[in-house]
C-alpha cells in the first residue's frame, strides 16, 4: 500500500509539468498526410489552414522552408496571445529537408506577417545564425505589428522589395494608445531589411509615455535605402548596434534619412552609418541621422541621447551630386507652433568622417525652452567634401535666441573637448546663427571648446579607431552618467580620462574592418 500511495503522489507531483509542457506545431504547403498539423507529415497545408485555437503559449509553430527554400504565396496572420512568460515562437524548420528559406509573398491586403492586437509572439528565423524567413515581394508593408500588439519579437528575418510604388514600408509598426502601460512594445533584431519602397522601417502611432526601452532596435542590418531607414514619431526607442547604409536608386517618394525620429525616451547608440550619397535624387536633403522635432502636439519632450557612433562616407568627390547635402548628424528643433521643448539633448563621443555637407549640425529655434544641451567628446574630420572652401564642418543654427558655452558655463548648449579638423579635403569652419567663422575665431568669440587645445588630426586608423598616438586620448569629458562603454564594449575610461570619439584606445585590441 505504502508503494502505491508512493507512485501516486509522484504521479500526481509530475501531472502538471507534463500538461504544461509545450506542443509543437507545423506547416508545410508540400504535406501529404491529414493536414492537422501535428508533424510534418501531418502540417497543415498552409498558413489559412492553421487552427491557431489549437496552438497554446509556449508552443512553437514550424514552417518548412524546404531543402533549399519554399515559397508561401499568402498571408501570415498571427491568431493567438502568448504570455509574458510563454511567448508563442514562429520559427522556419531547423533540421534537414525542412531548414531551407521560408519566403512568404503576399500581394493581397495587410502585408506579408500581420501581427494584430497580439501579444507575446516571437518571429524567429534563425537557421544556423541566418535569416531563413525571408518577406519580399508584398504589394503592402512587408511586415505589420498593428494595434494594441506587444511584446512582438521579430528576429533573424529578410525584409526586402516589398510595396508596389505606394508608400508602403519593410517593417511597420503602427501601435495604440491602449498599450502605453506596456514597458516592452516590439523589438527587431538580426534581420536584413533593404530595398523597400518608402521605409525601410517604421514605428508610428501613439505617441506613448515617456520610458526608456519600449522599442528595441538592434544588430540589423538596413540598406539601400529608398526613403528613411528608421521613421518613429514613438518615445521609448532603443537603436543601437545596427548597421546601416546606401540610398537606394530611384525610388521612394520623399527625401531620405538614416533616422528620423521625434519621440523623447530615445538612445542611438553604437551604429555604424556609412557611404549614403544618393546617385540619382536631386533637389533633396539627405541626411545619415537627424531629429526632427516637428509633431504638432505642442508639448515639450526630454532626453535623447546619441553616442558612440561611426558615421562615415567614402564615396569619391567625384561621385557626390552637388545638390545632396549630406549631413552626418543634425538635430532640428522647431518651428515654434510645434513642439514647445527639449530638455535633456546629449551628443557625445560620435565620430564623423567624410561627409559631403556639415559633419554635426543643431538648429535650435527661438520661442522654445532648451535645456541640458550637452554636446561633448565628437570627432568631426574631413566633413563638407563638397564645399570645403565656402562651406563648414558644423552648423549650429540660424539668428535664434540661446546660449552656448563650454563645461562648467551656466549656458543652454555646451560645446565642448570635439575635435573638429578639416582633414585631406573637408572643412574646420563653423557657421553659428547665420555667420561662417574659422574655428579659432568661433572658439574665442562664444567661449566655446574651452577644455580642447586647437584642432589637431585625430590620427585614427583604418577602421575609425584611435591610434596610440592620437591626441584624442585622455581628452574628453566624462559622460558615465549616461554610458560608459564605447562603440566595441570596451570599458570608458581606459587611460587617465575618457577618449574622444566613439572608440575609446585600448593597449592590443583589434576592432572588425571598416566596410
Amino acid at each position: 500500500m505504502k508503494k502505491r500511495i508512493l507512485m501516486f503522489l509522484v504521479l500526481l507531483a509530475v501531472m502538471p509539468f507534463a500538461t504544461a509542457h509545450a506542443a509543437t506545431w507545423y506547416v508545410d504547403n508540400a504535406a501529404t498526410g491529414s493536414g492537422n498539423g501535428t508533424s510534418w507529415t501531418n502540417a497543415w497545408k498552409s498558413f489559412s489552414a492553421i487552427a491557431w485555437t489549437s496552438i497554446k503559449p509556449g508552443d512553437t509553430l514550424y514552417i518548412s522552408g524546404g531543402s533549399t527554400s519554399k515559397t508561401y504565396k499568402e498571408k501570415l496572420s498571427i491568431g493567438v496571445n502568448g504570455t509574458d512568460s510563454s511567448p508563442i515562437y514562429i520559427k522556419p524548420g531547423q533540421t534537414s529537408p525542412h531548414n531551407g528559406v521560408v519566403t512568404i509573398t503576399n500581394t493581397g491586403s495587410n502585408a506579408g506577417i500581420y501581427i494584430a492586437n497580439r501579444s507575446h509572439i516571437v518571429v524567429d528565423g534563425n537557421v544556423n545564425g541566418k535569416q531563413n524567413i525571408r518577406v519580399t515581394k508584398c504589394t503592402t508593408p512587408g511586415v505589420v505589428v498593428y494595434g494594441s500588439a506587444h511584446g512582438i519579437v521579430l528576429t533573424y528575418l529578410e525584409v526586402d522589395n516589398n510595396g508596389d510604388a505606394a508608400k508602403e514600408d519593410g517593417i511597420s509598426v503602427q501601435v495604440s494608445s491602449s498599450i502605453d502601460g506596456e514597458s516592452r512594445v516590439a523589438e527587431i533584431s538580426y534581420c536584413k531589411v533593404h530595398d523597400n519602397w518608402q521605409d525601410e522601417m517604421k514605428i508610428t502611432g501613439a505617441r506613448g509615455p515617456a520610458k526608456m526601452g519600449r522599442f528595441l532596435v538592434h544588430h540589423n542590418e538596413i540598406y539601400n535605402i529608398s526613403d528613411d531607414g528608421l521613421e518613429s514619431i514613438c518615445r521609448g526607442i532603443d537603436f543601437y548596434n545596427n548597421k546601416m547604409h546606401t540610398f537606394r536608386i530611384g525610388k521612394g517618394s520623399g527625401h531620405s534619412d538614416g533616422i528620423q525620429f521625434m519621440g523623447g525616451s530615445t538612445r542611438i547608440y553604437n551604429n555604424t552609418f556609412y557611404n549614403f550619397s544618393h546617385p540619382t535624387k536631386t533637389g533633396v536633403n539627405s541626411y545619415m541621422l537627424v531629429a526632427a522635432q516637428t509633431l504638432t502636439d505642442a508639448i515639450p519632450e526630454r532626453d535623447f541621447y546619441i553616442y558612440n557612433n561611426l558615421i562615415y562616407d567614402t564615396t569619391p568627390k567625384s561621385n557626390l551630386k552637388s545638390d545632396a547635402y549630406l549631413r552626418g548628424i543634425e538635430w532640428t528643433f522647431g518651428p515654434s507652433s510645434q513642439c514647445t521643448g527639449v530638455t535633456n539633448v546629449i551628443i557625445a563621443n560620435n565620430t564623423i568622417i567624410g561627409t559631403p555637407y556639415y559633419g554635426l549640425s543643431l538648429w535650435l529655434y527661438s520661442g522654445k525652452t532648451s535645456q541640458n544641451v550637452q554636446i561633448y567628446n565628437n570627432i568631426v574630420s574631413n566633413c563638407n567634401r563638397l564645399n570645403p572652401s565656402g562651406g563648414s564642418a558644423v552648423s549650429l543654427g540660424q539668428t535664434w535666441n540661446w546660449t552656448i558655452g563650454s563645461r562648467g558655463d551656466n549656458k543652454q548648449v555646451i560645446f565642448d573637448h570635439n575635435i573638429i579638423y578639416a582633414g585631406t579635403s573637408g572643412s574646420d569652419k563653423i557657421v553659428f546663427k547665420g555667420t561662417r567663422y574659422s574655428y579659432a575665431t568661433w572658439k574665442s568669440t562664444f567661449g566655446t571648446q574651452k577644455n580642447i587645445t586647437g584642432n589637431p588630426d585625430p590620427l585614427l586608423n583604418s577602421q575609425y579607431r584611435l591610434q596610440s598616438t592620437s591626441p584624442a586620448k585622455d581628452k574628453g569629458n566624462a559622460m558615465s552618467s549616461f554610458f560608459n562603454m564605447d562603440i566595441d564594449a570596451i570599458a570608458r575610461p581606459q587611460g587617465t580620462a575618457w577618449d574622444i570619439g566613439a572608440s575609446e584606445y585600448k593597449t592590443g585590441t583589434t576592432t572588425a574592418a571598416v566596410q
